[in-house]
């Protein structure tokens, strides 16, 4: 029995615990997985992780007593690999797995860039935590070059340094008659900036003269996504408006749709682009590196836009004049599931 420790914040639908959650249920029995929530708070996956026979341990890494607690997690349950999805802290945490003699320990950046003000104090701590990173993690994993090219550009033991694209389920996007015109999927925060796209419809109406309404599916229970309803109301666009929220089937529900509009302003491997792409939507996306990444795999069925809704008003309006049709996959897709499971396990095997 291989026993591995995956350490998040919180069990929430994200990409990384999603992408997690559907890599974990690809091996076999030998594979015992557990799951470190540093917030110490339950979390919207929480029963689908426990479903696949995973166990989940709270604890709060700002509390009292939490190296104590961590250490004990480590020993009592005999765990042979560490695999951390917390950025930078993952440094750290791997320094204390290091402590418990954990032979691997493995350090995941699931994003491309810090999104918190760099503040002198935090330049300074990130430094110190990327030297953590390097000298105490057996293998530093990658979800895209942009992110290995950008996190740590400096690197101490380059052959630490691995690019794993994450992997999806192909048979899990059908083939149905594409009924729906635009979608557009992602938590309401402000780096997903869903607002931007009520400014473009703004623009199609009063400039072009030309009617869209998107479908937004993601959770919207948040403060930003309070101000995208306002914004709505202001802007007089509820009949340009469908607020989804959080659904199960994503990729089943998203291959109605003809388009997909992504504004995004930060990723680290877009999943949610990913998806439109494999359920054969035609994608419009911002410029950011992260999605010309992904993108480079689908070219005929893409466009990157800088994020200018006059720019992406003119876009659309052209794009709907066209009706392009995305009707085949590339023989070179690296977003596959299988090869996401052999790339990991190769990783676990070596411990």
């Amino acid at each position: 029995m291989k026993k591995i420790l995956h350490i998040f914040s919180v069990l929430n639908r994200g990409g990384a615990e999603l992408r997690t959650l559907d890599l974990v249920t690809q091996f076999p029995k030998e594979y015992q997985f557990h799951f470190l929530c540093l917030s110490g708070k339950q979390g919207e996956l929480d029963e689908k992780f426990l479903e696949n026979g995973g166990s989940i341990h709270y604890i709060n890494i700002r509390e009292k007593g939490f190296i104590k607690k961590f250490r004990s997690i480590i020993r009592k349950e005999k765990i042979d690999i560490v695999h951390s999805h917390v950025f930078l802290i993952s440094g750290y945490l791997n320094f204390l797995a290091k402590l418990e003699n954990v032979k691997g320990r493995i350090t995941h950046f699931r994003t491309s860039n810090d999104a918190k003000k760099k503040t002198i104090s935090r330049i300074l701590r990130n430094f110190i935590l990327k030297i953590f990173v390097e000298i105490f993690s057996t293998d530093i994993l990658y979800v895209s070059n942009v992110a290995k090219k950008r996190i740590i550009s400096n690197k101490i033991i380059p052959s630490k340094h691995f690019v794993i694209h994450n992997g999806f389920d192909d048979s899990l996007f059908p083939t149905v008659i594409k009924d729906k015109e635009f979608v557009s999927v992602g938590r309401f925060i402000e780096t997903k900036n869903q607002i931007f796209l009520l400014e473009v419809i703004s623009i199609l109406e009063k400039k072009y003269n030309t009617f869209i309404k998107i479908y937004f599916v993601g959770l919207d229970n948040t403060e930003y996504g309070d101000l995208f309803k306002k914004t709505i109301k202001d802007k007089n666009l509820d009949e340009n408006v469908e607020i989804i929220g959080v659904i199960d089937n994503v990729p089943e529900y998203i291959s109605e749709f003809k388009y997909f509009l992504f504004p995004t302003r930060l990723e680290g491997l877009p999943g949610a682009l990913i998806e439109a792409h494999k359920a054969k939507c035609f994608v419009i996306n911002s410029d950011i590196e992260e999605n010309i990444e992904v993108n480079s795999f689908f070219e005929d069925s893409s466009i990157d836009l800088k994020l200018d809704p006059e720019i992406w008003a003119e876009k659309i309006k052209e794009v709907l004049k066209l009706s392009p049709l995305v009707d085949k996959q590339p023989s070179n897709d690296p977003f596959k599931i299988e090869r996401n499971f052999l790339d990991v396990k190769n990783i676990y095997d070596k411990y």
